[in-house]
């Protein structure tokens, strides 16, 4: 499997630094369709956080080497091969970096606001030279008695080198279903989601013959997002000026889908089966899938 199984002292990562790694990523690699590029870490990471009801603060500092991680594993357990053959190659060096994170509920709102920027710069020592912001905004807005309406939105971007392991990523369950996950990366990127969530139990609703522990909830969804700039799999560190998308740039689609709160290991868990429809003219085509996530799966989960 590509997923590291049983690590030791070395960090094993993915490109895509807003996710991090679970089980799941394990399950996927057994049958042979994890598409999540990683890396190796070796160093330290440490971070200083302070928080209130409503709102945190925090800093944050790295000293690690990163390196390549190869593919070991060809077998999975329906016979074939992986579906991905090997890593991305990720910029080989030392990277310094210190970061700074922070958010907050937005006042007389259900909205929440996240930041995450970070900085690697050869004065501290490190192997490159560039900055990085992250910002998303989402919320969970009551429509009457019946509907709740989830909107978010984010933006990153990367200035200076284009290091690959710092880009942003593109496809997926925590974007958009109709592309494989992380199929177009770049180092500019701009993600908006909408959904409709019938709040009432479709058991009760529609008299159906199911127990009590299975409450099934209907939703509908829009969403939109571009990438822009180099792609990760290149390794010229060529700056991108560009702090926006182009109008071709874009890839929209609109879905549906069924979904169940079992309630662990998270209250806000669901467990989500969806059908996707891409609009526009493209290569894109009907997508089906059976995710474990978040509503607001685009801000950090905190506890």
């Amino acid at each position: 499997p590509r997923s590291p199984l049983f690590p030791s002292t070395t960090l094993f990562r993915s490109f895509e630094r807003e996710r991090r790694e679970d089980p799941i990523h394990i399950l996927h690699a057994l049958w042979g369709d994890d598409r999540q590029d990683y890396l190796r870490r070796d160093g330290v990471e440490t971070s200083l956080e302070l928080t209130t009801a409503n709102a945190h603060v925090g800093v944050t500092w790295r000293d690690q080497l990163e390196s390549g991680l190869a593919t070991t594993s060809r077998w999975t357990l329906t016979g074939g091969g992986p579906e991905l053959e090997g890593n991305r190659a990720p910029r080989y060096g030392r990277m310094r970096e210190w970061g700074l994170t922070l958010g907050g509920t937005l006042p007389r709102t259900r909205m929440r606001l996240e930041g995450a920027a970070a900085a690697s710069d050869p004065t501290l020592g490190s192997d490159a030279d560039y900055r990085r912001l992250r910002v998303v905004l989402g919320g969970d807005l009551s429509w009457g008695r019946h509907l709740g309406f989830v909107p978010q939105v984010s933006y990153g971007r990367l200035w200076g080198e284009a290091v690959p392991q710092a880009a942003f990523f593109l496809g997926g369950t925590h974007s958009l279903r109709t592309l494989d996950r992380n199929a177009v990366t770049g180092t500019g990127q701009l993600f908006a989601r909408g959904e409709l969530v019938l709040v009432d139990d479709l058991r009760r609703l529609l008299h159906l013959p199911l127990p009590a522990w299975l409450p099934l909830q209907a939703s509908a969804f829009t969403a939109s997002g571009a990438v822009w700039g180099h792609d990760a799999s290149g390794l010229i560190p060529t700056p991108t000026r560009r702090d926006g998308p182009r109008g071709s740039e874009w890839r929209s689609e609109l879905g549906a889908g069924l979904s169940w709160r079992p309630g662990v290991p998270r209250p806000d868990t669901y467990v989500r089966f969806e059908a996707a429809w891409p609009l526009g003219r493209d290569t894109r085509s009907v997508s089906y899938t059976l995710a474990w996530q978040r509503l607001q799966d685009l801000l950090p989960a905190r506890r």
